[in-house]
């Protein structure tokens, strides 16, 4: 990524320095284009409007401009829309707590429109789940893959008013049971209060966050730098308890997804974690490497191939067992296997020894494509 993209999105951003980068010759067309497609672009707007607007194009700052502004009425829209849904979701009994973009936005980023999102996540009970399925329809939300049975979603519900305006996306799992540190129950206990839109509502404390947020980037790939924007954010907003982190982290196999989310957001964001833990992100040998390609991957800013994406997701967990849960979450049921086998329900099981006749099927089509 380029130098100038980066300085501009560090928590602390040096002015002198993006002035100074500036001032080289630059294509600032291209670069604003690298910083939309990364979903960087307000960021990149916030530190030259601040360092050095006299020298860029007026054309490419409006643009930056209008990106901001535009996340900002996003924002206090999908603000004034969340309120609405905690209400409803509270007056039928049903805990909700807002993760990701709308949190992270209103508590670790100086004002919300600099953090992109483009829908609304909640976290609810699994044994509130139907009721509040419920709850949305009468509100007018519909529920994609309408007509196919909650097992075959890996833990989460999409849904969206017929004009499209919110989308939400209601989780009632945090992440992939390899992922073993995301304990929902104890992230349930530990909920803090914050100030989203100028309202109170309830959020994961920033500790939990912060293994949230390493868990979902290293499921993916770390394939967006915004993500890792957040991680570095998080560590600077924060007097995160790294004692605590650490201990659950190790309990549970999960140090090296921790440690990795800290050195990325160290080496391409200027993160300021204890010097403690960024010796232990360096003697893990493992570390360096998994940054390396994870740096590579977002310089191609395209999508990882399937298997390299599982070397990734192998490469960080630390325990044959979580291995193992890896490779059984690639043969869970999903929508595609409902829609092609249509098998009863009741048959559940059935679906995964069907599931890689599909998946052959797939890969059998896309290899002779490529020949062709």
């Amino acid at each position: 990524m380029h130098p100038l993209l980066l300085e501009c999105c560090r928590p602390r951003p040096n002015y002198t320095e993006i002035h100074r980068l500036s001032a080289a010759s630059q294509d600032w067309t291209a670069l604003a284009g690298v910083a939309t497609s990364y979903r960087l672009a307000p960021l990149f707007f916030w530190g030259l409007q601040h360092a050095c607007t006299d020298l860029v194009p007026p054309g490419v700052l409006a643009e930056l401009r209008r990106h901001f502004d535009e996340h900002t009425r996003k924002h206090l829209l999908f603000s004034a829309d969340l309120h609405r849904i905690l209400d409803f979701l509270r007056a039928g009994g049903i805990q909700a707590i807002p993760f990701k973009g709308a949190a992270l936005a209103w508590s670790i980023y100086l004002v919300p429109g600099l953090r992109p999102m483009s829908d609304v996540d909640l976290f609810i009970s699994e044994h509130d789940l139907r009721a509040a399925i419920r709850l949305f329809e009468e509100n007018g939300y519909k529920r994609q893959f309408s007509g196919v049975d909650i097992r075959f979603l890996s833990g989460a519900v999409n849904l969206a008013q017929p004009n499209g305006a919110t989308k939400i996306d209601l989780h009632w799992r945090l992440a992939p049971d390899y992922f073993r540190a995301v304990d929902s129950a104890a992230f349930l206990s530990r909920t803090v209060q914050l100030d989203i839109g100028g309202r109170p509502a309830a959020g994961f404390c920033p500790e939990d966050s912060l293994i949230l947020l390493c868990a979902h980037g290293g499921k993916h790939g770390w394939r967006s730098p915004l993500w890792i924007c957040d991680v570095a954010r998080l560590i600077d907003a924060s007097p995160l308890d790294w004692d605590s982190i650490f201990s659950r982290a190790e309990e549970n196999d999960m140090s090296r997804v921790i440690l990795l989310g800290v050195y990325l957001a160290e080496n391409l964001f200027g993160a300021k974690a204890p010097l403690e833990v960024s010796n232990r992100a360096t003697r893990d040998g493992a570390i360096p490497r998994l940054g390396s390609w994870a740096q590579e991957i977002l310089e191609r800013d395209s999508q990882p191939r399937i298997i390299e994406l599982l070397r990734f997701r192998q490469s960080i967990l630390e325990s044959s067992r979580d291995r193992l849960r890896l490779l059984r979450s690639y043969l869970s049921p999903r929508p595609a296997d409902w829609y092609r086998f249509h098998i009863p329900v009741g048959l559940f099981p059935l679906y995964y020894l069907a599931k890689p006749v599909r998946l052959a099927g797939k890969w059998r089509r896309r290899l002779y494509s490529k020949r062709a």
